[in-house]
């Protein structure tokens, strides 16, 4: 191989890595697992209620890039009210890892337009995960803060 052609296959390769870190994700191998929603819009308002009711809204993302949306409670009679509300207590979808602290969710179902990421073909937030506590803010500055439930 000529001295020349090395040279461009070399930096065509150091392009291509530096491409690739650019890409990487601050949430890989962070962000699976269940997150309960401790404040932010929608949840503060409701913050009474949910607490009377031993009750939480919680995301999480699960290893094979789906999303899960929906509400638990501590108290078993509560949980089974929750339960009987059928397939619209907890509503799915998918999730890409994007740069930095960006996250992608997408095939949420089309409702009301209420809820997180519902009534929207995709949604993309910004996901800041230290230990066991993530900020979720998306591109119009609504504010979430979540722990990991264990």
């Amino acid at each position: 191989m000529h001295r020349a052609s090395r040279l461009v296959v070399i930096v065509a390769l150091a392009g291509f890595a530096v491409a690739l870190a650019g890409c990487s994700s601050n949430n890989t191998g962070k962000i699976v697992g269940k997150w309960k929603f401790v404040s932010g819009k929608g949840i503060d308002e409701q913050k009474a209620m949910l607490e009377m009711a031993k009750a939480y809204a919680f995301i999480e993302f699960k290893a094979d890039n789906t999303v899960a949306i929906g509400a638990e409670s501590s108290d078993p009679e509560m949980q089974k009210l929750i339960a009987q509300g059928g397939k619209d207590t907890v509503v799915t979808g998918k999730y890409k890892l994007r740069s930095g602290d960006k996250i992608e969710v997408y095939d949420m179902p089309k409702q009301d337009g209420k809820g997180f990421f519902q009534g929207k073909d995709k949604g993309q937030t910004n996901c800041k995960i230290d230990g066991d506590k993530m900020t979720m803010t998306d591109p119009d500055g609504t504010t979430f803060q979540l722990v990991r439930v264990k």
